[in-house]
């Protein structure tokens, strides 16, 4: 949800925190940024119930084919687009890494993913996306109308993770 949330907010969070000179450049890759550490996030998940288990032999595999993938993939992409592409090359490696995690994690690890949770946070996120999305294109250059967006996307957000904690099995001790 909070990927979501920087996703989104991108361009006002730019607006807000980056020099001008930088915004341009800034607003290309966020979006990139936000889906490399979501991804990588997932990974992260994972390998760390191998930890708990004490069975991490699973977690060399995956890192070393994402780690690979992504050293080729940002010395091709970035030859054809220079930072999406080094973006790109990234974002291919993390994926790999995150499928083969997945895909090991099941085999060795007794992981029950929370789908509905999953579900939820995603569907709940729709409409703060939605306003972000629109209130960009209202005033993109008033530095109050930015931080007011900004502000009513962040009570999205905390009442986002609010109702998910209070429905998960956590919020419920």
């Amino acid at each position: 949800v909070t990927g979501l949330f920087v996703a989104s907010n991108g361009d006002k969070l730019s607006q807000l925190l980056i020099g001008e000179e930088f915004r341009e450049s800034a607003n290309k890759i966020i979006v990139w940024g936000v889906l490399i550490e979501i991804i990588r996030s997932i990974t992260g998940a994972i390998f760390q119930v191998g930890v708990a288990k004490k069975n991490m032999k699973f977690i060399v595999l995956p890192y070393a084919v994402g780690s690979i993938v992504s050293v080729f993939g940002v010395l091709y992409f970035s030859a054809i687009d220079g930072l999406k592409g080094i973006a790109l090359g990234i974002l291919i490696g993390v994926i790999m890494s995150a499928a083969l995690a997945y895909r090991k994690g099941i085999q060795e690890l007794p992981i029950e993913w929370p789908v509905s949770m999953i579900i939820k946070a995603i569907l709940l996120s729709i409409p703060m996306i939605i306003f972000s999305y629109y209130s960009t294109y209202v005033n993109n250059t008033d530095i109050w109308f930015t931080i007011i967006s900004l502000t009513i996307s962040v009570l999205f957000l905390l009442y986002i993770q609010w109702y998910l904690f209070s429905k998960s099995e956590i919020g419920h001790e």
